[in-house]
């Protein structure tokens, strides 16, 4: 018998389709409870000429429609108005259903439009012609001043590459697909009057695209998503806003706060991040990173445990995903995180007096492709590269300073008291609790000096846990708000949404009326407005 023949016969191939076939159709059967419940509450179908919400469905994720849900019951007026769904395709029948069931009644299609890729090859080639470098690629001008980054993320993104090479065809189709996503978009801002978007993701092209042509026109944008259990909305009222785009609480809102109001937060941002530590929270950045099985109990186990040897300052490097939207918060120092690796990894290589460690990213092996011993290659004695399943915790307490770009180890060291640099911008920059890079060059001359740059004060740790508790944490659990298991939970969240509807209902009005009552203020980030009006309450 064939070795082809036994591997179809194989009895574990014919247990793995069955297993397949019965989660296929549970995750169906509560599919449909789920949108039975949504069809209870959707906007009503408006009339010809109506204000129209646009409502992007392109990911698949249970989560993204329960959100759309949420804010959709919540919209001021959406009775009164239309909603459209954009998809990629008129294949994608389950999005399409989903969002159905939330009140779309029209659909745009971004790969079946009348508007075509190919009419804009021409155009791609054409502003390609001068690119020599892939600095250039991020200096192309296109048009309503859209940033060039989000085309050149896109690109890595699709590769699963930090740095594809400027031959690979990804960079024209990708660019030719930009330009008809905005001539569509520009479009259908032309023949309709939009009274908001609303989308999962902010960065990817055909995202991006769709929130950038929002927002130079003024129209709302809302960017909405789930971190850490709870539900977070960012609102975009201009383009300024795209430059960081994850919710957070801002320094000045901070620092407004009556001084018992601002103690509560710490204290709340504080138990968060020691209960992060524990990695039990389902949000996969957080579990991975956090391995307590293999932690080391202080600083000598530490650096035991990671091969350090003698009296130098340790310095830690944190990575990023290599090809995870490095312009997330418009990254300027470096063309990617391969660029500032590789800068990283040069200059380091040369300042013997201190004993690095390279900490890959936790979800280095979750992503796939390219890690960070592939990157750096060989090492001097001084530098170390950390086993990818490192515990974070064990790798800080090993560590006398930490370097990322915008990591929320940042956050966490920081508030343990550690220096941290960070080698471009970052969402919590403003908050001034870390050390940042103005420049590429200044950065070079930070990581040379690394050993002596200053710890953070009493007040720069607390402003860490603050930030923490309004960027990273959900709203406290006394608000009754729902908590949702991480996107990344797969087809269980569709019991999870289901079962919601079922035991919840009080919970589910309360997070819907907090969502219209955030809609009708002027607050830029919705968990960070719920947290604050919780320990404003006294």
């Amino acid at each position: 018998m064939s070795a082809r023949l036994v591997r179809y016969l194989a009895p574990g191939r014919y247990t793995r389709y069955l297993q397949r076939f019965i989660a296929d159709r549970r995750a169906n059967r509560f599919r449909g409870a789920a949108e039975a419940h949504y069809r209870r509450t959707r906007p009503g179908v408006a009339g010809n000429g109506a204000p129209t919400i646009v409502c992007e469905g392109m990911w698949d994720n249970p989560n993204h429609f329960f959100r759309l849900h949420l804010v959709l019951a919540a919209l001021p007026d959406a009775e009164r108005c239309r909603v459209l769904g954009v998809l990629h395709r008129r294949e994608q029948w389950r999005q399409r259903r989903s969002l159905r069931s939330l009140g779309a009644r029209e659909f745009l299609y971004l790969e079946h439009d009348r508007v075509r890729r190919e009419q804009f090859d021409a155009e791609a080639q054409r502003l390609l012609a001068g690119v020599s470098t892939h600095r250039d690629l991020l200096r192309l001008e296109l048009p309503r001043a859209l940033p060039a980054y989000i085309y050149y993320d896109t690109v890595l993104k699709i590769a699963r590459h930090p740095q594809p090479p400027l031959d690979s065809p990804l960079w024209p189709r990708v660019l030719a697909e930009v330009l008809r996503n905005l001539a569509i978009y520009d479009r259908l801002f032309r023949e309709r009057r939009i009274a908001a978007v609303v989308a999962s993701h902010p960065w990817k092209n055909e995202f991006a695209t769709l929130a950038w042509s929002a927002l130079v026109r003024g129209v709302p944008c809302y960017y909405v998503t789930g971190f850490c259990e709870g539900t977070r909305i960012r609102r975009f009222g201009a383009v300024e806003d795209f430059a960081t785009p994850v919710e957070h609480g801002t320094c000045r809102e901070f620092d407004a706060l009556p001084p018992a109001t601002r103690h509560r937060v710490v204290e709340y941002g504080r138990a968060y991040l020691a209960e992060r530590e524990q990695g039990t929270s389902s949000d996969i950045n957080a579990r991975y990173a956090f391995r307590p099985d293999k932690r080391a109990g202080d600083r000598v186990a530490a650096r035991r445990a990671l091969g350090v040897d003698g009296d130098r300052p340790v310095a830690a490097v944190f990575a990023q995903v290599w090809f995870d939207f490095p312009h997330t918060f418009a990254m300027q120092n470096f063309t990617d995180f391969l660029d500032w690796m590789r800068f990283t990894a040069e200059r380091i290589a040369e300042n013997t007096s201190v004993t690095w460690l390279l900490k890959p990213h936790p979800c280095d092996e979750w992503y796939g492709g390219v890690r960070l011993l592939d990157v750096v290659g060989a090492l001097p004695p001084h530098v170390h590269v950390c086993p990818e399943d490192t515990d974070s915790l064990t790798v800080q307490l090993a560590a006398d300073v930490l370097v990322t770009v915008h990591g929320t180890v940042g956050i966490e060291a920081a508030a343990r008291g550690f220096p941290v640099l960070n080698a471009d911008r970052s969402h919590y920059t403003e908050w001034g609790f870390t050390h940042a890079a103005k420049s590429r060059e200044d950065y070079g001359e930070l990581l040379s000096r690394i050993a002596s740059l200053t710890p953070p004060t009493l007040e720069q740790r607390e402003r860490a846990m603050a930030f923490a508790a309004l960027a990273l944490a959900p709203p406290p659990a006394a608000l009754g708000l729902v908590r949702t298991s991480c996107d990344t939970s797969g087809a269980m969240l569709y019991q999870e949404i289901a079962e919601r509807f079922r035991r919840e209902p009080a919970g589910l009005g309360r997070e819907r009326q907090a969502i219209g009552e955030w809609l009708a203020s002027r607050h830029p980030s919705y968990a960070a407005a719920q947290t604050i009006r919780w320990f404003r309450r006294d």
